[in-house]
C-alpha cells in the first residue's frame, strides 16, 4: 500500500508575485510486521519558478533522509557545499548554469540555521522539503487575537520558510 500524506496545515498564496503552497505534511509507511515508519514530517513547499528550466536538480542537506540514486552526482568545487550537501542533476554539464555563487551563499546560511532541507528544481516548479519535529503555524485560540506577541513564532517560522525560498 503506497503511503498517503496527511496535511495538518496548508497555506496558499503568493510570494514575490509567484504562486506558493506551504503544507505541514506527515507521511508514514505502514507495514504489517512493525509500527509505521515515518517517511517525512515537516513542511513541503511548492512554488513556481520565474522561468522554466530544462533539467531536474536536487539539492539535499546530507542530514536529510532523502537520497537519490537515479540522477548523477554533481560536485561543485566548493568545499563547504560539497561537504554539507548532496547535489544531483539530470544534465550535470548544463546544471552548473543554475548552481550559482548566490545560491551557494544562501545554502551556507541554511547550514548556519541548522535547517535540514531538500530543494528540487523541476521544469517550472521548485519543491522544498524541510524536516521539522515542530507542529508549525499553530494559533493559540485561548489568547486574545489582538495580542501580537502570540504570532511571533508563526512569523519566525514563515520567515525561515521564506529565507529558504529566497535561496532559489
Amino acid at each position: 500500500v503506497p503511503p498517503l500524506p496527511s496535511v495538518d496545515d496548508c497555506i496558499i498564496g503568493t510570494y514575490n508575485n509567484r504562486p506558493i503552497q506551504i503544507n505541514e505534511l506527515y507521511m508514514n509507511y505502514k507495514t504489517r510486521k512493525s509500527s509505521p515508519i515515518v517517511l517525512f514530517k515537516g513542511l513541503f513547499v511548492l512554488i513556481e519558478q520565474p522561468k522554466n528550466i530544462e533539467t531536474t536538480i536536487i539539492i539535499s542537506n546530507k542530514n536529510y533522509k532523502y537520497k537519490t540514486k537515479k540522477l548523477p552526482k554533481i560536485n561543485v568545487n566548493d568545499q563547504e557545499i560539497d561537504y554539507h550537501y548532496n547535489i544531483s542533476g539530470l544534465n550535470p554539464d548544463s546544471d552548473y548554469n543554475y548552481l550559482t555563487p548566490e545560491l551557494f551563499e544562501k545554502l551556507k546560511k541554511l547550514i548556519e540555521m541548522n535547517v535540514n532541507a531538500a530543494i528540487c528544481f523541476h521544469q517550472n516548479m521548485i519543491y522544498i522539503g524541510i524536516i521539522t519535529d515542530k507542529n508549525m503555524f499553530e494559533i493559540p485560540f485561548e489568547k486574545p487575537i489582538t495580542n501580537i506577541f502570540i504570532y511571533k513564532d508563526i512569523i519566525k517560522q514563515l520567515s525561515t520558510v521564506f529565507s529558504i525560498i529566497d535561496c532559489t
